[in-house]
């Protein structure tokens, strides 16, 4: 497709998916695939973010889902951690800790994302 010497050491590009300014996923020619993603955290990145994603992100030609569905979906993939489902839902599941007058409280949140 294209070279970036900069980033790639003039080894060909063969797919690329931009999802907006500095947000994009490339697989170069015989080696993995490389995300870069701009503002969101290196782990997540690596460990949570994939090629596959980008593209359902960008050319899903599913049915749009009602979202309440979609939430419903997120929340049975996060409880099948070691087995998640193969449908395709844009929200995730995030868990943080927060601390109200001194007393910690687990919160769940589902977000939209990818989007």
């Amino acid at each position: 497709m294209t070279e970036r010497n900069y980033e790639t050491c003039g080894e060909v590009i063969e797919e690329f998916i931009a999802l907006r300014a500095k947000s994009y996923a490339y697989k170069i020619v015989g080696q993995e695939e490389k995300i870069k993603a701009k503002g969101i955290r290196d782990h997540v990145v690596k460990f949570h973010m994939t090629f596959e994603d980008h593209m359902k992100c960008l050319f899903w030609n599913g049915a749009p889902l009602q979202p309440d569905r979609g939430r419903e979906m997120a929340i049975e993939q996060f409880k099948q951690t070691g087995c998640p489902t193969n449908e395709y839902t844009p929200f995730r599941v995030n868990i943080s800790l927060k601390s109200y007058k001194h007393e910690m409280k687990t919160i769940s949140i589902i977000k939209l994302a990818l989007n």
